[in-house]
């Protein structure tokens, strides 16, 4: 049985990406351009999922959170919206979101993956919330790590031919010992 996703978008163009994507992936899409026909949907059947815009009309985002969440429903949501301020993801994070993707900085192809992880994943043990951020967080730590050490590598190794210049400016040019026959300019040594 395909999983099924609810995505509220009042850009057209972005829904249909969306549902192509995820449909090409094995789930069932159903789209919603408004907050209004979306508590339709919900009351007309369930969902595994919502992909949730904030900035719609007629009823927003954050009015269609409230109503579904104050009815009882706890079908998963994850947020990808135009608003990316700090007060608007704290905002969203009341209504137990997954996750909250900025469509600006967020390529659709991440939320696409995303998605599919979150809804192939087979075991649950935990909140989905709770899994996928502490994972995501891991992930993201050993990726800034990994960066952190290139980049230092890179650092030290930029660092070294300049230390050696430094040195040689600071120490005069190196001239190696000979032996004394050979030494240039230099008488050579009496015998005693």
């Amino acid at each position: 049985m395909k999983k099924k996703i609810l995505i509220i978008e009042d850009e057209q163009s972005m829904a249909r990406v969306l549902s192509l994507k995820l449909g090409n992936m094995g789930f069932e899409c159903f789209i919603a351009k408004n907050g209004n026909d979306a508590v339709d949907l919900i009351q007309k059947q369930n969902f595994d999922l919502i992909v949730l815009d904030l900035m719609m009309p007629q009823k927003d985002g954050f009015a269609f959170l409230s109503e579904v969440r104050k009815a009882g429903n706890k079908t998963p949501v994850i947020i990808a919206s135009n608003l990316s301020q700090p007060e608007d993801i704290k905002r969203a994070e009341q209504y137990d979101i997954l996750n909250y993707f900025s469509k600006a900085d967020t390529p659709i192809s991440t939320v696409v993956n995303y998605i599919s992880q979150i809804l192939n994943s087979s075991k649950q043990t935990k909140s989905p919330q709770v899994d996928n951020s502490q994972a995501q967080q891991t992930q993201e730590g050993q990726q800034i790590q990994q960066l952190q050490q290139n980049q230092q590598s890179q650092q030290e190794q930029q660092v070294k031919p300049d230390q050696n210049i430094q040195n040689q400016e600071t120490q005069g040019p190196q001239v190696q010992d000979s032996p004394p026959s050979t030494r240039p300019n230099q008488p050579p040594p009496v015998a005693q």
